[in-house]
């Protein structure tokens, strides 16, 4: 199980497995595509944690008490390892009711259980629980790691200079990047039919939503975010700075269209989105970005 960037994360868990001083709660904080959960089933794997004793609650809605409930009973359960362990991805959509159930694990906790939090949000998670866990911020990667890790890849040197720019210091954007390459293309070809959205008609623009609301809405707003973001650069004549370097010459025919502080709009409003997923009608909040357009 690769991990690389945060070393000092990884050097704290394991001096913490050779003292045998484990604590009862983790949260793993930081922005995605970093390694938290990689980090976490390592930790795992390292205190000799089975199959049979490892919980993953891992899903893209609302988690609800229910769930909470039967994480809490599987620990309960007979082992046949030294920890049992659980781990929550991601923990920043924990209900407001199924948080107060799982206090109750960490104001009780069932001897020699772990329960390690993931999340990008670290600030929707109640206090009350975040005071009970043992907090680890993940910083991005150097480009220096990220270039180690793709090295061993057989890849061109325009390849390589992409997938370094696009990761922006994100491990698990740059390995998706490799095993997939066809995915350099998909991109660009995602933001030209993006751009053409952009100066479609309201009915085009709604049919659209109809197709995407229900898919990997938090992936598909952060490549909207950075053609923002790039908009903005070009806007300031930093054409070096960006990212989205193959839709260049899309990106200065449309920046035209768009004042900066329309753009800066643009960017709060599809960040604001992005925080506020699951727990908003993406459908209606999508339908609202592009009447803004």
């Amino acid at each position: 199980m690769k991990f690389i960037g945060n070393e000092r994360i990884v050097n704290i868990l394991k001096k913490s497995i050779e003292k045998d001083q484990i604590f009862h709660a983790y949260l793993f904080s930081g922005p995605s595509n970093l390694g938290k959960k990689t980090l976490a089933l390592k930790f795992a794997q390292d205190l000799q944690c089975s199959d049979n004793d490892l919980h993953i609650l891992d899903k893209n809605s609302p988690i609800k008490i229910e769930e909470i409930r039967d994480l809490q009973h599987k620990l309960q359960l007979s082992s046949q390892s030294k920890y049992k362990i659980a781990i929550i991805n991601d923990a920043a959509l924990i209900t407001q009711e199924a948080a107060n159930a799982l206090l109750k694990t960490l104001e009780e906790p069932v001897r020699n259980t772990i329960l390690i939090l993931i999340t990008q949000n670290k600030e929707k998670i109640i206090p009350t629980i975040t005071s009970r866990c043992i907090i680890y911020n993940f910083n991005l990667v150097t480009q220096k790691q990220i270039n180690n890790l793709i090295q061993e890849f057989n890849l061109t040197p325009k390849e390589k200079e992409q997938i370094l720019t696009l990761s922006c210091g994100r491990p698990g954007i740059a390995l998706a990047l490799v095993q997939n390459k066809k995915a350099l293309l998909n991109r660009r070809k995602f933001l030209s039919n993006f751009n053409r959205l952009l100066q479609s008609d309201i009915n085009t623009q709604f049919l659209f939503v109809e197709k995407i609301f229900k898919q990997d809405l938090n992936k598909t707003i952060n490549i909207w975010l950075s053609w923002f973001r790039d908009l903005l650069l070009i806007k300031s004549s930093n054409h070096d700075l960006v990212l989205n370097q193959a839709n260049l010459p899309e990106l200065k025919q449309i920046s035209a269209k768009y004042s900066s502080k329309k753009i800066i709009d643009f960017i709060d409003y599809l960040k604001n989105l992005n925080q506020q997923i699951p727990f908003v009608n993406e459908k209606i909040a999508l339908e609202n970005f592009f009447l803004k357009t």
